[in-house]
């Protein structure tokens, strides 16, 4: 009876370490495929990749600290909350199963996971936490989920297309969008949350804008395509591009004016050149390094 009890206490003891091996491992390495997104907080950096993995890096010790699987499915974006331990993941598990999944990543505990049948190309906080911004959830261009419980709150009734970018403002009435691929070519679109969330104006620019960020107190926005790098202004009096980097621009040395960009690819540097001004306000003073 006794031999009985301890070999059943000697297994479920093997079970729960060999299944605890298998989620949260102090490693040395890191994913075991692609990296898809990269989260900074403080002197801790989050990557999530393919292999349905986050890694914890430590920036001081410059190396990998943790590897805890998440889910058996690709991660294919990953945004952190504003304030809490959380971070909301895009997961494609295949043909129409993809999901949207939030962690506290401290815990290692699942809040919440809803399930969209396209793929989801986009994901965001607002800027207080409260919402999670999505694109293709579902096949709507535009949906408002809420981000404590993921219950969906609005689609806002913009025009189709692949948004690559979104945030609102801190009080969370407003939102600014930019469209890589709407029904007429890119476009930034300003929504106001606090009237009518289907309300928009819309300003046309440059289209299939990608890894877009926005920059400079909030007044610029930079995105690459195959022409080049592109930097936007949210003002709408100048909507249209101030400043594209192509590989057909060679470098000049020294630049012609104090506002210029560089780029570099391998052995060859290229950068661009624009007026200290450009149409309503200065852009004196200011100067761009890529």
């Amino acid at each position: 009876m006794k031999k009985s009890l301890v070999k059943k206490l000697l297994t479920l003891f093997i079970l729960f370490f060999s299944l605890t091996g298998l989620y949260a491992q102090k490693v040395s390495g890191a994913h075991r495929g692609k990296i898809t997104s990269l989260v900074h907080n403080g002197n801790t950096v989050i990557s999530a990749g393919e292999d349905g993995f986050i890694v914890t890096w430590d920036t001081r010790e410059k190396a990998a600290v943790e590897r805890f699987q998440l889910t058996p499915y690709s991660i294919q974006a990953m945004v952190k909350h504003p304030s809490r331990a959380e971070i909301c993941i895009v997961e494609a598990a295949g043909i129409n199963d993809y999901r949207i999944s939030v962690w506290n990543y401290i815990f290692k505990d699942r809040l919440f996971s809803i399930k969209s049948s396209e793929p989801v190309t986009f994901v965001n906080y607002s800027a207080a936490g409260s919402l999670i911004i999505a694109s293709g959830f579902n096949g709507s261009p535009l949906t408002l989920l809420d981000a404590g419980t993921g219950e969906i709150i609005t689609s806002p009734g913009i025009p189709q297309g692949t948004v690559a970018l979104a945030l609102t403002g801190r009080s969370e009435k407003s939102m600014l969008l930019y469209q890589a691929a709407a029904e007429n070519g890119g476009q930034l679109l300003y929504l106001d949350l606090e009237e009518n969330a289907a309300d928009t104006v819309n300003f046309q620019t440059y289209d299939n804008l990608f890894n877009s960020i926005i920059f400079g107190n909030n007044r610029f926005i930079a995105g690459t395509n195959s022409g080049g790098l592109f930097v936007l202004t949210r003002r709408p009096a100048l909507s249209l591009p101030i400043l594209k980097i192509s590989k057909e621009t060679p470098c000049s040395a020294p630049p012609k004016t104090d506002f210029s960009a560089s780029a570099k690819e391998g052995e060859h540097s290229y950068c661009t050149d624009f007026p200290l001004t450009q149409g309503e306000g200065s852009l004196r003073d200011r100067s761009f390094r890529f």
